[in-house]
């Protein structure tokens, strides 16, 4: 398994949704929720933040792949990626990242309204089979806006993401200890696992 394919894991390939609140504007390629400085200026800052995330926790998941395989990395993940989450965010000024999904393993990673709203609008876009752009914003009030970029699944995230029968006992036993109430399974090439959420102050991205 290579660096590659590990960021895979972390950071998919298409994103789009959907919001008629007028107080949660989402941004779906016109003018009316964000200026085109807007866009550029927020969806830079989000890709910086997730792209920060994604490479510094891929290392830590390709070094545990390599030395213990999906258990070691099953392990890493629920020891370093919230603190590693929150302190991406914390070197920036007005900005919180975080991972969300429909199914997570984390409950700390629940989705809250606005996230299941994106979450259920780009599930049924895809369940179509419409194409899905790479990344959407949402303008939740004057001060606030939120990037949200999608997580597709990697056949690599089949060794822990997959059917109960593709994964190995050992693995299996591993998540049960470690997240019992976990959702993140049953998964398939090519699904939407879930998203990577960077929250803005307006005036931080200035």
């Amino acid at each position: 398994m290579n660096f590659q394919n590990i960021v895979s894991l972390l950071v998919g390939a298409s994103f789009v949704t959907s919001c008629q609140d007028a107080e949660k504007k989402v941004e779906t390629g016109s003018t009316e929720a964000f200026t085109e400085g807007e866009r550029q200026q927020f969806s830079g800052k989000g890709k910086e933040a997730v792209g920060d995330l994604a490479g510094t926790l891929g290392s830590q998941l390709k070094a545990a792949m390599a030395s213990g395989g999906p258990v070691a990395a099953v392990k890493v993940c629920k020891e370093v990626a919230q603190p590693l989450t929150n302190s991406t965010g914390a070197k920036r000024d007005g900005v919180t990242i975080g991972r969300t999904a429909l199914k997570v393993r984390n409950p700390q990673n629940a989705p809250d309204d606005i996230d299941r709203e994106v979450l259920e609008a780009w599930e049924a876009l895809k369940g179509k089979g419409d194409a899905l752009p790479g990344h959407e914003l949402v303008r939740l009030d004057d001060d606030t806006v939120r990037f949200y970029k999608p997580i597709i699944l990697q056949e690599v995230c089949l060794n822990c993401h997959g059917s109960d029968e593709q994964l190995l006992p050992e693995l299996k036993k591993t998540l049960d200890e470690l997240y019992p109430g976990d959702q993140a399974r049953g998964f398939q090439v090519g699904d939407l696992r879930g998203v990577f959420r960077v929250e803005m102050e307006v005036s931080s991205a200035e």
